[in-house]
């Protein structure tokens, strides 16, 4: 054998040996489920493997060009399309990556779901109001809580006395004249006027006196007064009366005066002059105290219905107007 011959065959056994490891070598892949990285010789690229940790049947790639450790080339799941090589880094894979999370991200739902709805329930009487209505006066539709109410109108400071009639009239409180009252319409008059001075209706006012009735009046220096009253009451009027700067320990009349063109005049009982259709109700003397002051409720009986009527302080030296307000509105059930 010539020298040439040798040396062409040492050539050739020296490029089959340098094939073979190139054929024989291994390569990583990644599951196309899991991300899990496998190992695989050249000659087992399109065969059938299954991941050592999803368990999925997996077709091997075809093995990558480039010796690169960063180029990681990934598997296709049995029955669906190879899946191309990409460069990303062997220690992080994007996609598998979220599959992974996705349990927590659902915990991450569910507990601000949670917060939510507390936030919804603690608070849901503010956010849904009710918008009122017969059913709901004084409660929230939401909560069914009472709201606040306005405070009860407070008793009237001073005597209370009920007038029946002129020159017939008790102070409630003052000894066994209320068990003496045998009428049954005074009966019952009184009845309802002693519970309203435990807990009384609203009243109307109070509204100041003052004295306005030219050529019928005489002036009191320092003399003020107020009146309050309910608008409608059963029976009759309660009427509140507080006075102050007249002379003092000295007698005066109160009076309802009516006027022919207003309602309720022909409903009381004396009549000014018999040739005026005008009439009056000195309904109740009083007797200011050592500081020219006076207080106390009423409870008047008068007929039913609608009244227009002044308010009158009247001394008694010379039945002058000291203190007066004009034409005031209510009515007797």
């Amino acid at each position: 054998m010539s020298c040439g011959s040798v040396k062409n065959h040492v050539a050739d056994a020296a490029r089959m040996w340098n094939a073979f490891p190139a054929a024989m070598s291994e390569f990583k892949y990644a599951c196309p489920i899991c991300g899990q990285h496998m190992k695989c010789d050249s000659s087992q690229s399109g065969t059938v493997m299954e991941c050592p940790t999803c368990f999925q049947k997996i077709t091997a790639p075809q093995a990558p060009a480039t010796d690169d450790p960063k180029f990681i080339i990934t598997g296709t799941k049995v029955g669906e399309r190879p899946i191309p090589a990409v460069v990303a880094n062997a220690e992080a894979l994007p996609a598998p990556a979220a599959e992974k999370n996705f349990p927590g991200l659902v915990v991450v739902f569910v507990v601000l779901f949670c917060v939510a709805a507390g936030v919804l329930f603690v608070f849901h009487g503010k956010i849904f109001k009710s918008t009122g209505g017969p059913d709901n006066q004084g409660t929230t539709a939401t909560n069914r809580q009472r709201t606040p109410s306005p405070p009860p109108p407070k008793p009237i400071v001073g005597l209370a006395s009920v007038v029946f009639a002129k020159g017939n009239s008790i102070v409630i409180g003052a000894g066994t004249a209320e068990a003496e009252v045998k009428d049954p319409a005074q009966v019952s008059f009184l009845a309802t006027f002693k519970a309203d001075l435990a807990s009384p209706l609203a009243f109307e006012g109070p509204v100041p006196l003052t004295t306005t009735l030219p050529g019928n009046d005489r002036a009191v220096p320092g003399a003020t007064g107020e009146i309050q009253y309910h608008g409608s009451f059963q029976g009759g009027l309660v009427i509140g009366v507080k006075l102050d700067g007249l002379v003092p320990n000295h007698k005066y009349i109160l009076t309802l005066n009516g006027a022919i063109q207003h309602e309720g005049n022909n409903n009381l009982p004396e009549q000014v002059s018999r040739n005026n259709k005008q009439k009056y109700y000195d309904f109740s003397p009083v007797m200011t105290d050592e500081n020219g002051r006076y207080q106390a409720t009423f409870g008047i009986l008068l007929p039913a219905g609608p009244y227009e009527v002044y308010f009158f302080v009247k001394d008694t030296t010379d039945w002058k107007i000291v203190l007066s307000h004009s034409f005031f509105r209510f009515s007797v059930e």
